[in-house]
């Protein structure tokens, strides 16, 4: 029955004979056959811990302790090529006939695999707890039958889940999402494929009035069974009002084409009934004198009216052109490498295609992001938020995120952080916003080098850069790259507002951007400084 225990507990049995300073195994295999002497078996626990451990043996085999917690590293293979085995158990002294110290029994349990397992769901909790804060992105998840099992904060706010607002909590948490006007007639238990949809997410009685992008995927056991549904959810309220706002604005132009039009007639009929009058010159005979200032005014009011148009016409058809480009570009990618995914099961090439998706995925949305950004910046809405943060903290954030940009290149990712804590006031999206479009460029104009980011306090405000190896910016270029809708490389991916956006961001912070570089080939730095206080 003893033996049956250590076996079903994972158990294992060493002694060591003080008198013979000899360490043997009684049950499991660990040491050699031999056994070990008390200094070679020392010699395999982790370097750490080895003078705690000869510490308390000696303790135990001079009497002065019957026993001890056991949690040690054990080294089972060697010092060149070690394995670590985690232990936990206790060392107990056993006497002799004459109450003398005679061997020491350690029992010992091998954890090793419980702590990799422990670590494995650590770090799938930390993966899904960075999921569900992504931001702007609502998330759920439902057990098979359709009823809510967890979800994130933006989710709880899409559907107005609050402490002040208690019925609707439970009217989700309740609710089969089947039978939900959003998914009714659009989506059953029977279906298996995942939907993309935009829907008009309308309850009045929870004062919810919105449009939103919806994603349902299922998911599958092993048996092919669906076990879960997974679902998103984008509040696209704002863009779509922002599109009806623009309708609204082209059929204004429409209007004021029209009504050049009508002037341009207006004008060509007086230009051939212009103005007369009759006039006596000095010999007493009468002239008809035209008068075309009017006309001249008119004319000119006219021609400035119709380049300004014409003008405006030009950049939006231009800005429109380009970014049908552009959009369609990581959107093909999407399409057409997911529906190869499906194709390939484990497929080694999978993993790849799974990056230039992901890739695909970020493009589009810094290409939305930034068209967002440009009609904020246009329409004179461009808010600054300051906040109370631990930039030194963000910092090392913002370089975990941003590194994954530099992967499948030939570049070095260099982090430059002086602080271990900087506390200051400012808005931190905004500068993440900056120093994302800024590597984002020095990875795209980058081959091999380095890619540097880092900060520092300076002139009671905050200096960062972005120094990268790439092709350099020429001088006379250098003063025209933060313009709107400027691209220096055609053929590289971009709305050319990157740059203008964080020239937006500097000005509305009160401070300064810029960029250095030595010419073509000579690399770029890109910085900007914004006053703050440190706080510490």
């Amino acid at each position: 029955m003893m033996y049956k225990a250590l076996h079903m507990g994972n158990f294992i049995i060493m002694v060591y004979d003080i008198k013979n300073d000899r360490m043997t195994n009684r049950y499991g295999q660990i040491l050699p056959n031999e056994g070990l002497t008390l200094e070679e078996f020392t010699n395999h626990i982790h370097p750490s811990q080895q003078q705690e451990f000869t510490q308390k043996m000696k303790r135990l085999t001079e009497g002065r302790e019957r026993q001890f917690v056991l949690n040690k590293l054990f080294n089972s293979a060697t010092d060149d090529d070690p394995h670590w085995l985690s232990f936990h158990g206790h060392a107990i002294l056993e006497l002799d006939n004459e109450g003398h110290p005679a061997y020491v029994v350690n029992a010992i349990h091998d954890v090793t695999h419980d702590l990799e397992e422990n670590k494995a769901e650590r770090e799938l909790v930390k993966k899904y707890e960075q999921l569900s804060n992504i931001p702007f992105i609502a998330m759920s998840f439902y057990d098979k039958n359709g009823f809510l099992m967890d979800l994130n904060d933006n989710m709880r706010e899409l559907c107005s889940m609050t402490d002040e607002n208690p019925e609707n909590k439970r009217f989700w948490e309740t609710v089969c999402m089947f039978d939900v006007p959003l998914f009714r007639n659009i989506y059953s238990p029977d279906n298996r494929n995942d939907l993309l949809i935009c829907q008009h997410m309308e309850y009045p009685e929870m004062g919810i009035n919105r449009y939103i992008e919806l994603y349902i995927l299922p998911l599958f056991n092993s048996d092919g069974e669906i076990c879960n549904y997974f679902i998103t959810a984008l509040d696209i309220t704002d863009d779509r009002n922002r599109d009806h706002d623009r309708h609204l604005h082209d059929k204004e132009v429409q209007a004021i084409m029209t009504d050049i039009e009508r002037k341009k007639q207006t004008l060509a009929f007086l230009l051939e009934h212009s103005d007369r009058h009759l006039e006596q010159g000095d010999d007493g005979r009468m002239r008809i004198i035209v008068d075309n200032t009017r006309i001249e005014e008119a004319r000119r009011q006219l021609q400035a009216v119709t380049t300004l148009a014409d003008e405006s016409v030009r950049l939006k058809s231009g800005f429109m052109a380009s970014m049908t480009h552009e959009l369609r570009t990581p959107l093909n990618a999407i399409a057409g490498f997911t529906s190869v995914l499906d194709t390939l099961g484990d497929n080694p090439e999978r993993g790849e295609y799974v990056r230039i998706i992901r890739n695909s995925s970020d493009m589009l949305q810094r290409l939305i992001n930034d068209i967002i950004e440009a009609s904020s910046i246009s329409g004179g809405t461009l808010t600054i938020k300051p906040g109370t943060i631990d930039f030194a903290t963000a910092f090392d954030d913002i370089c975990l995120t941003l590194q994954q940009r530099v992967q499948g290149k030939e570049l070095k990712f260099i982090k430059e952080n002086p602080y271990d804590t900087f506390v200051t006031t400012l808005d931190f999206e905004r500068i993440q916003q900056v120093l994302t479009n800024f590597v984002t460029n020095a990875v795209k104009f980058t081959e091999q080098g380095y890619v540097r980011l880092g900060y520092r306090y300076e002139k009671h405000g905050m200096y960062l850069y972005c120094e990268d190896t790439g092709i350099g910016i020429p001088k006379d270029k250098q003063k025209i790259v933060f313009d709107r809708f400027v691209k220096l490389n055609e053929f590289v991916q971009g709305t050319g507002m990157g740059l203008a956006i964080c020239k937006s961001i500097a000005d509305s912070c009160g401070g300064d951007i810029g960029v250095i570089s030595a010419g073509e080939d000579r690399g770029s730095t890109f910085w900007l400084w914004i006053p703050c206080e440190n706080h510490a």
